[in-house]
Parts: structure tokens; C-alpha cells; sequence
């Protein structure tokens, strides 16, 4: 959509005011194309990180402490990829 919207043509539901939950589709700069391919590609890998996890055996406590160290790094990383995005 993105790709179209920048160098065919404009999306009418992306340009639609009165409905703001469809801003998503709306692309401006070939620079906001690759920050939101960037955010679908980081959130992938995140949902393939958390399928691997889910059918992991923990054995030890050092296992389950590298699990909680794990979703802390991903959680502070998601953190500061929202706050770079907004300015």
C-alpha cells in the first residue's frame, strides 16, 4: 500500500479524516515506508522469538533467569523503538 500510495496514486481510505484507526495506511516519504516496514519485520521476529520460547524446556534456574533477561531486553528495545519513532 505504501509503495502505491507514494508513486501511483493516493488511497482514499488512508486520506479519510473522519476514520483515524486507517492513518496506518497513510505513507508520505519513502522515509516513513521504511520505518514501518522496519517496525513489521522487528515485530516478526519478536512473534518467531516467543514461538521458539513457548516450546522450550527449562531445566535450571540459570535457564529461566536467561528467559526473564531475554524478555526484558526485548521489552526495553520495543521501548525505545517508540520513542524514536514519535519525534
Amino acid at each position: 500500500f505504501g509503495l502505491y500510495e507514494l508513486f501511483i496514486s493516493k488511497i482514499d481510505a488512508a486520506e479519510n479524516d473522519e476514520n483515524k484507526s486507517s492513518q496506518i495506511l497513510a505513507i508520505h516519504s519513502l522515509d516513513q515506508l521504511k520505518d514501518k516496514i522496519a517496525k513489521v519485520i522487528i515485530m516478526v521476529l519478536i512473534v518467531g522469538f516467543f514461538q521458539r520460547v513457548l516450546h522450550t524446556e527449562y531445566n535450571s534456574a540459570l535457564e529461566m533467569l536467561y528467559f526473564a533477561l531475554s524478555i526484558t531486553l526485548l521489552s526495553v528495545g520495543l521501548y525505545f523503538l517508540g520513542k524514536v519513532s514519535k519525534h
